[in-house]
């Protein structure tokens, strides 16, 4: 299986006064493409951190970071927002929905800014909400929908562009046992129907055992790195 994303000797380092703190400890990790990873660990392990880095929200201290072969660390501002924005989808644990656009809006906002016309937006983002189970709520705002609906919307705008890796960041972290499930099973539906790679943070051994790799962190470093049986 070809590796989608290579992580080689990953370090992150912050100024904490007038000393330099470590989160990241030189990782390594190959991630195949169409995987579903699972990346659990304490509060403060480094797993934010490290989704960070490798979905180019931030810059590592040193060491590199390569998806399809290529080098990121060679891509300028502009090029990386490029790149984020064509072959990346986030979905945050606030859902992180613009309260004033509509659900609709919300979703086709991204293909919009690749240049896509706004009739083939709407038609493309139409049929993705419906696919998550919430095409009768293209109309409705943030205000007016559940905490479960909200990140099946953020679902959908991530997946809307049929991008090759979703970047989930603690996707369930508030959100009650049952919509987690219902959260859950459309992330797993993602990766086995669309194939798309998921790398997921989460820090519920639950729902890390439901992808199809999960690797535990701990002070910056990988201790465990485990296939999941289904």
């Amino acid at each position: 299986m070809t590796n989608i994303l290579q992580v080689r000797n990953l370090i992150k380092s912050f100024k904490d006064g007038d000393h330099l703190k470590k989160i990241l400890n030189g990782i390594n990790l190959d991630i195949p493409e169409g995987q579903f990873l699972s990346i659990i660990g304490e509060s403060g392990a480094g797993k934010s951190t490290l989704i960070y880095q490798m979905s180019l929200l931030d810059v590592p201290t040193s060491g590199s970071i390569s998806i399809f072969g290529k080098e990121t660390s060679n891509l300028n501002i502009k090029e990386q927002a490029e790149f984020r924005l064509n072959n990346f989808g986030y979905i945050f644990q606030d859902s992180a929905l613009i309260k004033e656009l509509s659900v609709l809006e919300n979703v086709k906002l991204s293909l919009l800014a690749k240049g896509i016309s706004n009739k083939k937006a709407e038609e493309m983002s139409k049929e993705t909400l419906t696919k998550v189970g919430i095409g009768e709520m293209i109309n409705r705002y943030p205000s007016e929908i559940s905490g479960g609906e909200k990140q099946r919307v953020a679902i959908s705008r991530a997946i809307v562009g049929k991008p090759s890796i979703v970047f989930a960041d603690e996707p369930t972290a508030n959100l009650d046992h049952e919509t987690s499930e219902k959260v859950m099973k459309e992330l797993k539906n993602i990766s086995d129907e669309l194939k798309i790679t998921i790398i997921m943070i989460t820090h519920e051994l639950e729902y890390a055992e439901r992808a199809d790799r999960m690797i535990e962190i701990s002070d910056g470093n990988i201790i465990n790195d485990s296939s999941i049986n289904k």
